[in-house]
């Protein structure tokens, strides 16, 4: 039950540090087009994520990423890969973790 709610603040505070995508051109582009853009990194993330690709969530964390679990403790991206996402891969793999609930709804992009 631990680990649920950890993921869970996690996951709500994730979305702050998906690295944000960049249009091709000069152009700035709509509002609509850049939530699109940055929906589709979320839903990347997350795929990677549950999906336990180690490479895809470390290449979308943010390098000054920061994680504060719900005791307070604070990981950089290194700790919180080597201590919290590795292991929960690694039990994936060995069938002795699942999610067994998942849900994202209500996002909002809001770009400063």
């Amino acid at each position: 039950m631990k680990r649920i709610i950890q993921m869970c603040v996690f996951l709500l505070s994730s979305v702050c540090f998906i690295s944000q995508a960049q249009s091709p051109s000069n152009q700035p582009t709509s509002k609509t087009s850049t939530d699109t853009e940055v929906l589709r990194a979320v839903d990347r993330f997350y795929d990677a994520f549950l999906a336990g690709d180690i490479e895809t969530v470390k290449g979308m964390t943010a390098d000054d990423y920061l994680q504060t679990d719900v005791n307070g403790r604070v990981q950089n991206k290194v700790a919180w890969l080597a201590e919290y996402y590795v292991p929960i891969v690694e039990q994936m793999k060995a069938g002795q973790f699942r999610w067994e609930v998942f849900e994202r709804r209500d996002i909002q992009v809001a770009l400063q």
